[in-house]
């Protein structure tokens, strides 16, 4: 018996709608060799939930918890790419600076880590008090401060949160989320029909989108959840824009590759009461034959110390 969830679907009517690559196939090559490379990173494999799968009536359920490489792999190439502006051998991160800002959906703790993993310090800003670990300064402010401060002082931003001209660094975290949502597929026995993926400012999600594409055949319907209260991705799809839009890149992606978008406390209790729910099933095509993958982000300071290798592999 699956439990009552409240939950609302939107059926994305772009859905399959042509448009621009978002995350470029030679990007992907070069951050998966890297980030493959990193030692002692251990991909976690999608667990199955059999007894969930034959109560809400499909073939299978797996869970899958993506700790995803995409900040340190992108701080590991924006430092590359610093140090060699500077004409800086690569020993000497220390003179380099990152900041980062709350507000967009970013994981300030994992920044601070891969930064610090690297040898560089981070100007972390903070509206709420929140102190993301040891491993950065903590500054009042937000988002705009934190790029006003990075402009004026040479420090080097760093954001998921694509916007017209900001766009190398979020291209390089998705690239990163999309090497970690590539293992999570291919340790499934086989490719599922559908894949549910959190919201959060999009990366993730587009990253996802874009991979499961790169399958071959035909592609598994992505739905998009949400909570209630804090669903930016599907009030765009629906024309009611947030204060906070979405990221630019990750919504060109998701406006045309998301099948659908779910608001529910969680995603795997949302899309299990849509699964139980006539009209709903049947929007989204979930039948007996149906593969079910459920995607949660955990974006895992760990994953950062990887950094550290690659630094040393690629600066060295």
């Amino acid at each position: 018996m699956i439990a009552p969830v409240p939950f609302r679907l939107f059926m994305n009517p772009r859905h399959g709608v042509p448009g621009v690559v978002v995350l470029p196939e030679s990007g992907f090559r070069r951050a998966s060799a890297e980030i493959r490379g990193w030692p002692g990173r251990l991909p976690r494999p999608p667990v199955a939930l059999p007894e969930l799968a034959q109560a809400a009536g499909l073939a299978s359920l797996h869970l899958g918890q993506v700790a995803s490489p995409g900040y340190a792999y992108a701080l590991s190439r924006l430092l590359r790419a610093e140090l060699a502006r500077r004409n800086m051998p690569a020993g000497a991160p220390g003179a380099v600076t990152f900041a980062c800002a709350q507000g967009r959906g970013d994981d300030l703790a994992a920044i601070a880590s891969a930064a610090r993993r690297l040898g560089v310090r981070c100007m972390a800003f903070v509206e709420d008090g929140a102190v993301p670990g040891n491993d950065a300064q903590v500054l009042r402010g937000g988002y705009e401060e934190a790029m006003r401060h990075a402009g004026q002082q040479g420090w080097l931003f760093v954001s998921a949160w694509a916007a017209a001209g900001y766009t190398e660094v979020p291209r390089d975290i998705m690239q990163g989320d999309r090497v970690a949502v590539s293992e999570a597929l291919a340790a499934l026995p086989v490719a599922p029909t559908h894949v549910v993926v959190p919201g959060g400012q999009g990366g993730l999600a587009a990253a996802t989108a874009t991979q499961l594409r790169a399958l071959g055949g035909a592609t598994p319907r992505l739905v998009v959840a949400e909570p209630a209260g804090a669903s930016p991705l599907m009030g765009e799809a629906e024309g009611r824009p947030a204060q906070a839009p979405p990221g630019l890149l990750a919504w060109q992606e998701l406006e045309r590759s998301a099948f659908a978008f779910l608001e529910a406390p969680d995603a795997l209790g949302g899309v299990l009461a849509a699964a139980a729910e006539a009209s709903s099933r049947v929007a989204l095509g979930l039948d007996a034959t149906s593969r079910l993958l459920v995607l949660g982000q955990d974006a895992d300071p760990a994953e950062g110390s990887a950094g550290q290798g690659s630094q040393q592999g690629g600066l060295a």
